[in-house]
């Protein structure tokens, strides 16, 4: 009796972990057609990690937001970050650390403080600190 008792509690877990997947399955299949194509990409490209709070994003998305800030930036000087966000299509949030790397890397230049900070592209110009000269 217990071997037949063991052979029905394995054969119903199966079925359960079959059943599990088929449903994870038909979930994503629904859910990438109410997204659309670019919606079953992203979530394939990125996986479950892309779902929780505080994912990282791949360093190739941020040097992208980068390239597509700086070329912004260079082309609309002395814009906010709000006037920035509307143009593009973007967050604050998304933009905070593709703007670090940029000032970082002198490509784009900042005046102004908190919410009245406004960009510039390239390092060098705007801004005191002339170098002194050697007599």
């Amino acid at each position: 009796m217990r071997d037949v008792q063991a052979h029905l509690d394995r054969v119903i877990a199966e079925f359960i972990a079959t059943i599990t997947t088929l449903a994870r399955e038909a979930a994503m299949q629904s859910l990438s057609q109410a997204l659309g194509d670019a919606g079953a990409n992203t979530l394939r490209r990125k996986g479950p990690a892309a779902a929780r709070k505080g994912a990282k994003r791949p360093a190739s998305e941020i040097d992208e937001t980068k390239q597509r800030v700086a070329t912004f930036i260079a082309q609309n000087p002395g814009l906010r970050i709000e006037q920035i966000n509307a143009q593009l299509g973007t967050t604050t949030k998304e933009l905070a650390l593709p703007l670090r790397k940029l000032i970082a890397e002198r490509k784009v230049t900042t005046k102004g403080a908190k919410r009245a900070t406004v960009y510039f592209a390239g390092g060098g110009g705007g801004g005191g600190g002339a170098k002194k000269r050697a007599r």
